[in-house]
């Protein structure tokens, strides 16, 4: 198996803080990835949304700018989704989650 670095804004961070899936306790894990699960190992993340059951990251993958979905349930990866669809780095946009609470509970909406 290998493993794989995600770079996480603070925005998703906060998500993946709602979920559960980091807590304050002194501890590390590392998601494991199965050598033939094809997971980017240099993204963008474009845009993050959770329900009760899974949070998904939309990412570019910056080695054929793919869009890549990825599904989590908590400490797990589930899927890796390659749509085959090319995205600019450099000029596509980023989408604000609306679905988890940020850090003043506002859901992305204005204020």
């Amino acid at each position: 198996m290998r493993k794989a670095t995600l770079i996480i804004p603070a925005a998703g961070l906060a998500a993946l803080l709602s979920l559960g899936v980091f807590s304050c306790a002194t501890q590390q894990t590392v998601v494991q990835v199965p050598t033939n699960v094809n997971l980017p190992g240099n993204v963008r993340v474009v845009a993050q949304s959770c329900n009760a059951r899974a949070m998904y990251q939309t990412v570019i993958d910056l080695e054929n700018n793919e869009i890549v979905i990825l599904v989590y349930n908590e400490m797990n990866l589930l899927n890796v989704i390659r749509t085959g669809i090319k995205a600019d780095p450099k000029t596509q946009g980023s989408v604000p989650g609306t679905d988890a609470p940020d850090a003043e509970g506002t859901r992305g909406r204005e204020k």
